[in-house]
């Protein structure tokens, strides 16, 4: 994932290795759709994504579209996990509106890559992230089409006497 850090700069940090085994131990990842280091040429939003996929994403940028990526992966019947931070509204939206189970992940301490220390951030400064988890047969099934729709189109207002009535 790529975060800025407290100096200001962009880092790039790795899960904290027994955050991923208990990831790897309960889903059996045998696809990450954002590795580190990328393979020169490596676009894991064109990419065809193995049976269950590790998504870990930039943190901003085209978040949605990895979002979009794991619901049609989805319906092709595969198992897709994301990793994404609460300040994402509208990709998280997205993905509980498609069905996706969603999890707290807490305020991962990620290594940096150079030398796999720590983030040095203090707790409050850590950010909060979810796990969106995109499985095959969640009931919630929308066709990529009305999904992209959705994402764009406003819902109409329902007032509550429309729902229960005058009271």
């Amino acid at each position: 994932m790529v975060m800025n850090n407290l100096d200001g700069k962009k880092h790039y940090w790795l899960m904290p290795s027994e955050l991923m085994e208990s990831l790897r131990a309960e889903f059996n990842f045998d696809f990450d759709a954002c590795p580190y280091p990328r393979p020169r040429g490596f676009n894991g939003l064109s990419a065809e994504w193995g049976q269950s996929n590790w998504v870990n994403p930039p943190f901003m940028g085209s978040v949605l579209s990895w979002v979009r990526k794991a619901i049609m992966e989805r319906d092709k019947g595969k198992v897709s996990v994301l990793m994404l931070p609460l300040f994402q509204p509208r990709a998280i939206a997205a993905a509980g509106d498609a069905g996706a189970e969603i999890r707290y992940a807490g305020k991962p301490r990620c290594l940096a890559i150079e030398d796999q220390s720590p983030n040095p951030a203090t707790p409050s400064n850590l950010t909060p992230c979810l796990f969106l988890i995109f499985r095959p047969e969640q009931c919630c099934r929308i066709a990529p089409a009305e999904a992209e729709a959705s994402l764009f189109d406003p819902k109409p207002i329902v007032h509550q006497t429309e729902l229960y009535g005058d009271k």
